[in-house]
C-alpha cells in the first residue's frame, strides 16, 4: 500500500481504551469493509461472464462466417419459418418448443449464476485472499493517539465517502438519519462505474447489507459519545506517527 490518503481511513483516539473499544473499532471499520467487498465480488463475476460471452460471439462469428454458403444454414432457415408461423397460431399451445436461430446465446446477467452481495458477506472467506483483506496500518496508543486503515483503494474511498456524507449531513442538515442515507448508498452502487459495481436487483429488497453497515455507523457514533474517538468525519485524514 501507498500513502495516497484515497487508499487510507483514519481514526483519532481520545481517553483511555480497553480492549472491548479496540474490538469495537476494528470489527466495526472491518464489517463496512467487507460489505462494500461483497459488492466488488459481484462486479468481478458479472465482468468474466460478459468476457465469457464475448469470446463465445467471437467463436460463433468465425463459425457462421465459415459455413455461411453451408446447404443446411438455408434449410434450417426454412423450417425455422414454419416453425415460427405455427409459434404465431397457436402461441404457447404449439405441441413444440420454438429453437433459436444458430449461435444465439444467452446474455449473462446478474440474475444468472450470480450469488447475491449478502450471500458472498456471509461466505466471504471463500473469496476473500489475503491482500484483500482489511489491514491495519498503524496504531498510537495515546491522548490523542489513532488507528488507521488500508485495503483496496476503490473499498476505502467509498467508506471515505460514506462517512464524510454521514457525518456532514447529519451534523448541518440534520434531515436524515443515518439508515436512509446508508439506504441511498447502496442503491448508487449501480451508478459508480469507476467503482466497477454493477446493478443487482438485491440492492432494493435485501436488507441485510443495510444494516451490516448500519451496525459499523452505529459502532463508530458510540465510540464517539463516549470520547473515544474525536470527531469521526473530521479526522478521516489524519493518519498517527
Amino acid at each position: 500500500m501507498d500513502d495516497s490518503t484515497e487508499k487510507v481511513l483514519c481514526f483519532r483516539t481520545a481517553g483511555d481504551w480497553t480492549g472491548d473499544d479496540v474490538i469495537k473499532l476494528v470489527s466495526s471499520v472491518n464489517q463496512m469493509y467487507d460489505v462494500f467487498y461483497s459488492y466488488r465480488v459481484v462486479a468481478n463475476i458479472l465482468r468474466e461472464q460478459e468476457n465469457e460471452y464475448l469470446r463465445s460471439l467471437e467463436r460463433s462469428e468465425y463459425i457462421f462466417h465459415k459455413y455461411l454458403d453451408h446447404p443446411m444454414y438455408e434449410e434450417f432457415y426454412h423450417i425455422w419459418r414454419r416453425m415460427l408461423k405455427d409459434w404465431r397460431k397457436y402461441g404457447r399451445k404449439a405441441p413444440f418448443l420454438m429453437p433459436g436461430f444458430p449461435f444465439q446465446l444467452a446474455i449473462p446477467t446478474t440474475e444468472t449464476n450470480i450469488p447475491a452481495p449478502s450471500e458472498i458477506y456471509e461466505e466471504r472467506d471463500l473469496y476473500q485472499s489475503e491482500k484483500d483483506k482489511l489491514i491495519i496500518d498503524r496504531i498510537h496508543i495515546a491522548s490523542p493517539g489513532g488507528f488507521s486503515f488500508t485495503g483496496i483503494g476503490e473499498i476505502i474511498q467509498q467508506l471515505r465517502e460514506l462517512i464524510k456524507d454521514l457525518w456532514f449531513r447529519n451534523n448541518q442538515e440534520k434531515t436524515k438519519g443515518d439508515l436512509e442515507i446508508i439506504e441511498k448508498y447502496l442503491k448508487l452502487q449501480r451508478e459508480y462505474s469507476e467503482y466497477n459495481i454493477p446493478p443487482t436487483t438485491s440492492i432494493t429488497v435485501d436488507r441485510k447489507m443495510i444494516r451490516e453497515l448500519k451496525n459499523g455507523i452505529e459502532q463508530l457514533r458510540l465510540l464517539e459519545n463516549e470520547k473515544k474517538l474525536l470527531p469521526v468525519g473530521e479526522h478521516i485524514n489524519d493518519r498517527p506517527k
